[in-house]
């Protein structure tokens, strides 16, 4: 017999022995067991106390692991434009800080207390991307078109505010209901016809509903343009408003490019000119009435046609709240409109929320000649991007000296060569502001300011994908910066137009080196012709909030849940920073 027989035969000696040994093993547990179910009621008591003790060692040892994690996550990703050692002093840090632990101990909870296993199949994996892509982003509309009224929206604001309770004096601790504000341009078929207003709607169940639009009164002159919130209390990068501060809203108003091809239409702009026409032309839409009244039809069809931009202009919003008052049937108070930038020369335009930094407000714009024909000519005035500079926490503006412009500006293809619709996010680690902008080059450019805005250095490519679209940045409190976007190269058909789709989150952990292109999608679909753009995005506790226009069909709400960790997803590509060579 060879040793390998020996062996086996030994192994089947001892088979049932091994198997009487597990059966006694398993007859002494079930009496160990059946001893513990009859003790008395004081040993009960005692093992219930031992493992409640032992339970709230737990919860001890989880808020540890808790402050340790976010200990961890502050060193990996420091914050407020100061690494690990020299954390910003003041109010704005702290509350940054503050949001930070809260949402990485939110995000902990949603995930079940750990990590996603490293070691799930790839079909597994493939299954858990599409559910997680699903769990965090929610989406609702928040004004759908018609026909017959609205048919043309676009430029769509969001802001998450805390109302104040009506009777409630300024001083009293009293913050209401959190609701969100949007506002967006709209008219009866296209943009810039002479009914083009400006429009607000609120929400109070965090979007999934929105009360019926309302139009921005007080309009006198040209059409209004580009919505955009700003709360004096909020702090961070594009965040929201408590209860107690004011809300503007900012947007520009057109008053010198304009272009009629009639008669009748140089009459409508000769008497707003002299003062005859004293109607506020806010009144082309009655929102008690369920079809847009005749006199915006006539406007459109005869009015003058407004190019975009004129005066940047703002006005205060209030919303009083009363506990026992329907959030519908809450009244929209509007204050006085100002100006804070004249037109003069070229139309000046806005598209992205103000950055406050303590009491420092910046707000970007842009300057822009007419790309069609237009009354005003203002050809010795030059393109280019800037800022406006508060000091007082937004109560006054004053224009910096900045001229963000590319080092050789020419056409390509039709389009102009600009920067324009800047969203401004920081301070970085080193101190510096970072702004983001929509060019026709293929690429968003970015811009850096070491001085608060005064003053910004020459725009350079990132390697982000841009089709000609707008673009909006934030910065996390973890110091991750987020920028949406349509993640794909500019697309063209000579029948059906230009196609803007594949709404993205694109993330950056070390303030813009290297990216992660599309972590996230907010739309994934590219239809030809169709426009899925123009996001304004905003951060409102641990979530994102993002408005964009859907083009023919409204304006959309997308939520993205968990931000503390956008970070760790893989995009579709990872991509360092580049100089990209257009001219």
């Amino acid at each position: 017999m060879n040793i390998g027989a020996v062996k086996r035969h030994t192994r089947e000696e001892k088979r049932p022995i091994l198997l009487s040994l597990r059966f006694i093993c398993f007859l002494s547990v079930v009496a160990v067991f059946a001893r513990i179910s009859s003790s008395s009621p004081s040993s009960v008591a005692l093992i219930g106390k031992s493992t409640s003790a032992s339970e709230d060692e737990n919860d001890d040892v989880n808020t540890r692991n808790d402050d340790e994690e976010a200990e961890d996550e502050d060193a990996r990703f420091p914050r407020n434009g100061f690494p690990s050692g020299a954390r910003e002093r003041g109010n704005d840090g702290m509350v940054r800080e503050t949001l930070l632990r809260k949402c990485s101990r939110q995000r902990r909870f949603r995930r079940g207390g750990r990590e996603d296993d490293e070691e799930d199949a790839d079909d597994e994996e493939t299954q858990r991307v599409g559910q997680e892509q699903e769990r965090r982003v929610q989406k609702s509309w928040i004004f759908q078109t018609n026909a017959k009224r609205l048919g043309y929206v676009h430029m769509a604001s969001i802001h998450p505010v805390a109302t104040k309770t009506r009777g409630k004096d300024d001083d009293d601790d009293d913050d209401g209901k959190k609701v969100l504000l949007a506002a967006w341009q709209g008219a009866h078929k296209v943009e810039g016809t002479d009914d083009q207003s400006l429009f607000v709607s609120k929400s109070a169940d965090g979007g999934a509903t929105w009360t019926k639009a309302r139009v921005v009164p007080g309009r006198k002159f040209g059409v209004r343009w580009a919505p955009t919130f700003f709360s004096s209390g909020s702090s961070g990068s594009n965040s929201g408003g408590g209860g107690g501060e004011t809300t503007y809203l900012f947007y520009a108003e057109s008053e010198k490019c304009w272009h009629c091809e009639s008669g009748e239409c140089e009459d409508i702009v000769r008497k707003r000119k002299n003062g005859s026409e004293e109607e506020d032309v806010s009144v082309y839409w009655d929102e008690s009435k369920e079809g847009i009244v005749s006199k915006a039809k006539k406007a459109a069809s005869v009015g003058p046609w407004w190019r975009p931009g004129g005066n940047i202009k703002r006005v205060s919003i209030r919303i009083n709240d009363d506990e026992d008052r329907d959030i519908n049937d809450d009244p929209w108070t509007f204050g006085e409109e100002e100006t804070i930038l004249s037109e003069e020369t070229i139309p000046k335009v806005i598209g992205n929320p103000p950055l406050k930094l303590n009491n420092v407000v910046l707000l970007p714009f842009w300057r822009e000649h007419p790309r069609a024909d237009a009354k005003c000519q203002p050809r010795k005035a030059p393109d280019y991007a800037s800022v406006l500079h508060s000091l007082d926490d937004g109560l006054s503006f004053h224009e910096t000296d900045a001229k963000i412009e590319h080092v050789k500006n020419k056409m390509k293809d039709g389009k102009p060569d600009w920067l324009i619709e800047g969203s401004i996010v920081g301070p970085l680690r080193d101190g510096r502001l970072a702004q983001f902008f929509r060019t026709s080059r293929g690429a968003i450019y970015v811009s850096h300011s070491a001085d608060n805005g005064e003053s910004w250095d020459t725009p350079h490519a990132t390697p982000l994908q841009n089709p000609n679209s707008k673009v909006s940045a934030v910065l996390l409190p973890n110091g991750v910066i987020v920028v949406c976007h349509n993640a794909h190269a500019f697309m063209k058909h000579p029948r059906i137009g230009v196609t803007r789709g594949k709404l993205a989150l694109s993330t950056s952990s070390d303030d813009g080196r290297t990216w992660k292109e599309a972590v996230l999608f907010i739309e994934d679909s590219l239809e030809p012709g169709k426009h899925v753009h123009y996001p304004t995005m905003v951060l409102d506790g641990c979530d994102l909030r993002i408005s964009y226009s859907v083009s023919g069909e409204g304006v959309k709400l997308a939520t993205v849940k968990d931000w503390a960790s956008l970070h760790e997803i893989e995009g579709i590509e990872d991509v360092d920073e580049q100089r990209i060579a257009y001219y």
